[in-house]
C-alpha cells in the first residue's frame, strides 16, 4: 500500500539524513521546517504518518505546539535525533520495541496501518460528554453502546470505543448531556482500534445532520464555536 508521510525537519543536514532513510525505505515525503507550516499543509494533503526532528519539537513556541496539538494526540508520530558527530540517527515513538527500533520498524508498525487523513480547521475542545452510540439507528436497550466523547467540535466529535467497527461506515449518537436528545448521524472518518497501538481507542466521527438548536447547546454549554462540519 502506498503510504505518504510528512517531515518537520531544520534545513541542512538533519534533513538531508533524515530524507536519505527514507529513500531508502522508498517512502514519499513532504517536508516542512516548522509546525506552522506543518499545520497549514495537513489542511489539504492527507498523510499516514509525521515525522518530527527532536530539537524542532523542544524549540517550538507554544502557541504552534497548541496549533498542533491534535496532530501530535492522533496520527501516528515519530521524533527523530540526528547526531552530525556519530553520524547516528535515534528515534523515539510510542509502541516502540523495548530493544529500541527503527524508522523503519515505525513506517511499518504504525503508519501501514493507519488511514491517511488531513487535520481539520475546526477546533476541538477536551469535554467529557456522555454519548449512547447505535451503529444502525436503533437505540433500543441491546442495541445501545454507553461510552464518552474525548473532544468535540462543531464539526464532529473523537468517541472512545473498544467495540468492533469493521465494515461500519456510519453510526448515531445522542449526547446525554444536551436538552435536544434527537440522535445525530455521523460519518465515522477513522478509527482507532482497541490493542492494534499504545493510543486511546476510538472513533474519529464527522455529524452529518447535526441540528441548528444542539449546535446552539453546545456553543452555550460547552463554549464549542465552530458551528460548521468539517
Amino acid at each position: 500500500m502506498s503510504i505518504k508521510i510528512i517531515l518537520v525537519s531544520r534545513k541542512g543536514e538533519p534533513e538531508k539524513a533524515y530524507l536519505s532513510e527514507l529513500k531508502k525505505i522508498g517512502i514519499k515525503t513532504d517536508v516542512v521546517s516548522s509546525f506552522k507550516e506543518l499545520f497549514k499543509k495537513m489542511l489539504t494533503t492527507p498523510y499516514n504518518g509525521v515525522l518530527v526532528d527532536l530539537m524542532i519539537r523542544i524549540s517550538a513556541p507554544r502557541e504552534d505546539k497548541i496549533l498542533v496539538h491534535e496532530v501530535l494526540e492522533t496520527f501516528p508520530v515519530i521524533t527523530m535525533r540526528w547526531d552530525s558527530k556519530t553520524g547516528v540517527m535515534r528515534t523515539f515513538y510510542y509502541g516502540q520495541f523495548k530493544n529500541g527500533g527503527t524508522l523503519e520498524d515505525f513506517i511499518n508498525r504504525e503508519c501501514r496501518s493507519f488511514r491517511a487523513r488531513r487535520v481539520r480547521s475546526s477546533i476541538r475542545h477536551n469535554f467529557h460528554l456522555n454519548v449512547m452510540m447505535s451503529k444502525n439507528g436503533d437505540f433500543s436497550k441491546e442495541n445501545v453502546i454507553k461510552t464518552i466523547t474525548l473532544n468535540i467540535s462543531g464539526g464532529g466529535c473523537f468517541l472512545y470505543n473498544s467495540e468492533d467497527m469493521e465494515g461500519i461506515t456510519n453510526a448515531w449518537i445522542i449526547l446525554t448531556e444536551l436538552d435536544d436528545k434527537r440522535p445525530i448521524q455521523c460519518e465515522i472518518r477513522w478509527v482507532h482500534a482497541w490493542g492494534k497501538a499504545m493510543r486511546i481507542p476510538g472513533l474519529g466521527l464527522k455529524f452529518l445532520d447535526i441540528r441548528e438548536s444542539q449546535l446552539q447547546e453546545l456553543s452555550e454549554k460547552y463554549n464549542v464555536i465552530s458551528l460548521k462540519a468539517d
